[in-house]
């Protein structure tokens, strides 16, 4: 039950990302272009393992909090009758299950901006069109809970990746 991933969180390990490789697609799609690109430049034989180097760029980008600088950013609002404290828990949690998969951010119940997800325990407020998305919690995150929010994430990143 050893965990290798970057952040340490044990249960990460007990989602399944069904199309990993769907993940990160722009910033793989640019770092396989700069290595074109230094091919190029120096003709250096180094530069044709795209495979091997990408990786190693990819951890780099992780390294220094760039590795969502090419990828949709997916809009999430969490709206339930729980406390302000429970609320910001919950977005802990999520942030802490998939800030390295998808770039999310959480918008509160004052912005004008329209989420993309809607995680709520109550019936839906306020103005949301055709594209929010809404799921139903529980006030205690299930399983159940983190696999659908993650469909939905996936679904989402792919629509807003071919918007780009």
């Amino acid at each position: 039950m050893f965990s290798t991933d970057l952040t340490g969180y044990s249960y990460a390990r007990h989602l399944h990302f069904n199309k990993r490789e769907d993940v990160f697609l722009n910033t793989s799609m640019y770092i396989k272009k700069i290595l074109k690109k230094l091919y190029k430049q120096t003709g250096d034989s180094l530069f044709l393992s795209e495979e091997y180097l990408s990786g190693k760029y990819s951890l780099l980008l992780i390294y220094h909090e760039l590795q969502f600088s090419h990828e949709p950013k997916i809009k999430i609002r969490v709206d339930t009758d729980l406390s302000f404290f429970a609320n910001w828990h919950i977005e802990k949690m999520l942030m802490n299950y998939f800030k390295e998969v998808f770039n999310i951010s959480f918008l509160n119940e004052f912005s004008s901006e329209v989420p993309d997800l809607l995680l709520t325990n109550l019936t839906p407020r306020g103005n949301f069109n055709n594209k929010t998305r809404i799921i139903t919690i529980q006030r205690n995150l299930s399983k159940r809970n983190l696999e659908s929010i993650e469909a939905e994430l996936l679904e989402i990143y792919n629509i807003l990746s071919k918007i780009r």
